[in-house]
């Protein structure tokens, strides 16, 4: 779907997203003691997990763009909630 060239699984790309679904899950379950900076370092994380599951996918199966990165990804805060932006954003459409 996502281009003709073979697949090349990132590591770090991969990391990432798992990361980000961890920290979805701990800043649901953060109490009110919690920091402002440990709820804004797990925000900043958990915001990829709702990237279009696609997106998701075809970074899990190493079909992403090539120039698409971990260091991109997570330097990414302007990253639309919108699933089509999304892939426009990050060259998957």
């Amino acid at each position: 779907m996502f281009g003709a060239r073979p697949a090349k699984r990132d590591p770090q790309l991969i990391a990432l997203i798992v990361k980000a679904h961890e920290a979805r899950r701990e800043l649901a379950a953060l109490g009110a003691g919690s920091s402002k900076d440990q709820r804004r370092e797990l925000g900043r994380l958990a915001r990829l997990s709702y990237l279009a599951p696609d997106i998701i996918s075809a970074i899990l199966e190493g079909r992403q763009p090539e120039p698409l990165t971990a260091r991109q990804l997570i330097r990414n805060s302007g990253l639309p909630l919108g699933w089509n932006e999304q892939r426009q954003q990050l060259g998957f459409g």
